[in-house]
């Protein structure tokens, strides 16, 4: 039904061309897929998982958009008047399909963020948990990429936080986080991690956790404050 009504809007270039530009995220995505290396899972292929769902909803406009011009050009061209009253009975009827549809299964995007947020929740809860035990007013060193999450959980400012947001003063304290920071918090693979590695002597781990499907996270603290 997008389709035609996009065949309509180009009949009505004058008056609906500019919409066809809503078309062009559609090259993109599939350009991204086929030379980006970017991979799509969806749970009824394998390996039967959930990850870049939501590629496709960038067409989300096109089917709204030009399903109403198809409507509106019915309508339009309609004389009966009943006529015109079933065409609008039919797109109201597609709406409510689309609702019992959701209704009775999640929408696939909402599904991946549950099916793979469980374990990065309950890393960012426990973070949070002893993070919300330190002093008020320390400075702590990390990248929020990664579990940012944990920050508002613990009741901590950004304004106590050193991360990749703050420049000069995270490309310092990468450099000499001992010095930099009163805690450190690492997580496996990230920057903060990386930087760690070459100081270890001089920092003292005081709190570990890991949870599944997500990779460690270690405080540290400067060993001679």
């Amino acid at each position: 039904m997008a389709l035609i009504g996009t065949v309509l809007a180009l009949w009505r270039f004058r008056r609906y061309g500019i919409l066809l530009l809503l078309w062009l995220p559609l090259a993109f995505y599939a350009l991204s897929i086929a030379y980006g290396s970017v991979p799509i899972y969806i749970p009824v292929w394998y390996p039967f998982s959930y990850y870049n769902v939501r590629y496709g909803l960038e067409l989300l406009p096109v089917f709204a958009v030009f399903l109403a011009i198809l409507v509106g050009h019915l309508a339009e061209k309609a004389t009966i008047s009943s006529i015109r009253i079933a065409v609008w009975c039919v797109l109201l009827a597609v709406i409510a399909a689309s609702y019992v549809s959701v209704y009775r299964e999640s929408p696939i995007t909402l599904r991946e963020a549950q099916v793979n947020s469980g374990g990065r929740i309950a890393l960012e809860q426990g973070l949070a948990s002893f993070l919300a035990g330190l002093p008020r007013s320390s400075t702590l060193l990390m990248y929020e990429a990664e579990h940012a999450g944990a920050l508002p959980m613990a009741g901590i400012p950004l304004r106590h936080i050193i991360s990749e947001a703050e420049h000069p003063d995270w490309e310092w304290a990468l450099l000499d986080p001992a010095r930099r920071a009163e805690y450190i918090v690492a997580c496996q693979g990230d920057p903060v991690w990386a930087a760690v590695q070459h100081h270890r002597t001089e920092l003292m781990e005081i709190f570990s956790i890991i949870s599944p499907g997500q990779k460690r996270c270690i405080v540290y603290k400067p060993e001679h404050p």
